[in-house]
């Protein structure tokens, strides 16, 4: 029995895509040198640099849900495994976008579950003092 849910579609064997290991190696490579120094750097530069190779890895964990950097979707998802945001374990988000890609209301901008596209009505509702909070909204789409 396979890991791999049903519905994933298979990956054909390839070559391994170098350029995206290097970037593996770049932002682990990079947190792990942060986490060290940091006490040596100055807070912006931890606060910069951290939140840039957190960002950089929730991209690279996209990459890995689709296959890349190798045709083997195990090698793929202990590369996309390694918690560095500690907000979202990798296999929920794993879970829900790939089945966000099964919706037939993919990129629907009220139906996708990974939208966050507020109507007219719903933006007004806001109000003015809760039109931040509107950027601060779990990957679930609640």
């Amino acid at each position: 029995m396979s890991d791999t849910p049903s519905y994933i579609i298979k990956i054909p064997a390839r070559r391994v895509e170098w350029p995206t290991v290097i970037l593996t190696i770049a932002i682990y490579g990079g947190f792990l040198a942060l986490t060290f120094w940091w006490q040596s750097l100055p807070v912006w530069v931890v606060a910069l640099a951290g939140g840039w190779l957190i960002a950089w890895q929730g991209s690279l964990q996209h990459e890995v849900i689709h296959g890349h950097p190798t045709g083997n979707q195990r090698i793929n998802n202990a590369i996309g495994s390694i918690p560095l945001s500690l907000w979202l374990p990798y296999e929920i988000y794993r879970e829900s976008h790939l089945e966000h890609h099964l919706d037939e209301h993919l990129t629907d901008p009220i139906e996708d579950p990974e939208s966050s596209y507020f109507t007219r009505t719903a933006w007004e509702r806001l109000g003015r003092a809760n039109f931040l909070h509107a950027g601060i909204r779990p990957c679930s789409g609640g």
